[in-house]
């Protein structure tokens, strides 16, 4: 047999209510025309919840209700359908990251290689440069002048002029 709680006659609920200050009764006072959220709250004995407009406001006989245990965090799960979506994603980006390390070192020496190979022009052409440069020079046509047979005009000699 369930037992409920023993029924106060009209007037003893009514002393009871009035004994409840005007801010804690429920949709009256300033806590509800503030717009609080408020909580459950035991009323003076009656043995019935009604809702507080105010949470701090508690009867005398405190708070039935327990507060609600923190709330924990779920842990994220993951499908093997996802781990290997990601695994696969993983590898080809590895593969796509080693592929162009191993592409890059191989440009790398061939521009290395094209680099020598410059130089070993540069330095081929500053050689036959420098011979033309001492065959077409003034010191070798005048060394080439003397072995044909021509003279020396110093500098005492007269520049012809020639006129038209």
């Amino acid at each position: 047999m369930i037992q409920t709680p023993i029924k106060k006659n009209l007037k003893e609920i009514t002393s009871d209510y009035a004994k409840i200050p005007a801010s804690s009764r429920n949709g009256s006072g300033s806590g509800a025309a503030k717009g609080r959220s408020g909580g459950y709250k035991n009323t003076a004995g009656m043995g019935r919840r009604t809702f507080d407009s105010n949470p701090k406001n508690k009867s005398s006989f405190g708070s039935s209700r327990k507060s609600a245990p923190p709330k924990k965090r779920k842990m994220v799960s993951f499908a093997p359908g996802k781990m290997v979506l990601w695994s696969l994603l993983l590898g080809v980006c590895g593969y796509a990251y080693i592929t162009h390390v191993f592409t890059t070192q191989q440009l790398l020496q061939e521009v290395s290689q094209v680099q020598r190979e410059y130089s070993r022009v540069q330095m081929i052409y500053e050689d036959r440069s420098l011979t033309f440069d001492r065959m077409t020079g003034p010191a070798d046509i005048f060394l080439r002048a003397r072995e044909l047979g021509y003279q020396d005009s110093g500098p005492a000699d007269y520049v012809i002029i020639m006129e038209k």
